[in-house]
C-alpha cells in the first residue's frame, strides 16, 4: 500500500534516483582509487552497464562486454552517445569457442556455467530465480588476451 501511495505521488521515483546517485558516488568513490582517466577498462558481463558507467565518468576508454543480446541491445542503445564506450557482444573465457547461455527469469542474469548455478543455489543466492535453460542462440567467447583486446579496440575505433 505505502508502495502504492509513493509511487502513484511520483515519490518513488525521487527516492530511486536518490538511491542511484548514491550507488554511483560510492563507485566512483572505490574505482578511482586504481583506476585513472584515460585508462583502458573492461567491464566483462556488463549487464545493464553500472560500472560501464562508472568507469566512463572516471575518463577511461571502455570495453563492455555482454553476451545477452537484449541486454546487450539496451547497452547499445544507453551508450550511444559515449564514443569512449565500447560494446561488445560476446562472452569471455579462458579459451575461445562457443557457449550457450543460461538464462534466468531475472532480467540480465545469466550463466554458461551450470556449476556456478548450483554454487549459488547451495549458498543461498537467487534461491527464488527460476533458470529457462538455454537460449536458443549460442555466443561466441573470446580467449580473455588483453593484448588482442587492445587490437579489438583499436579496430573499431576506425
Amino acid at each position: 500500500m505505502l508502495y502504492e501511495i509513493l509511487r502513484r505521488t511520483g515519490t518513488y521515483r525521487i527516492i530511486q534516483r536518490a538511491n542511484e546517485l548514491r550507488y554511483l558516488k560510492r563507485r566512483i568513490e572505490f574505482y578511482k582509487t586504481f583506476l585513472a582517466q584515460g585508462q583502458l577498462a573492461f567491464d566483462i558481463g556488463a549487464n545493464m552497464g553500472n560500472r560501464t558507467n562508472v568507469f566512463a565518468r572516471l575518463g577511461c576508454k571502455v570495453v563492455a562486454v555482454e553476451p545477452q543480446k537484449n541486454v546487450f541491445e539496451y547497452l547499445q542503445r544507453r551508450f550511444r552517445d559515449k564514443p569512449q564506450i565500447i560494446c561488445l557482444n560476446e562472452a569471455v573465457g579462458e579459451k575461445a569457442g562457443w557457449a550457450e547461455i543460461i538464462t534466468s527469469e531475472a532480467d540480465g542474469l545469466s550463466t554458461v556455467s551450470r556449476e556456478w548455478i548450483d554454487r549459488v543455489k547451495k549458498s543461498g543466492r537467487f534461491t527464488e530465480i527460476q533458470w529457462k535453460g538455454r537460449e536458443s542462440q549460442a555466443n561466441h567467447i573470446r580467449q580473455a588476451d588483453f593484448g588482442l583486446w587492445r587490437t579489438i579496440i583499436l579496430q573499431n575505433r576506425r
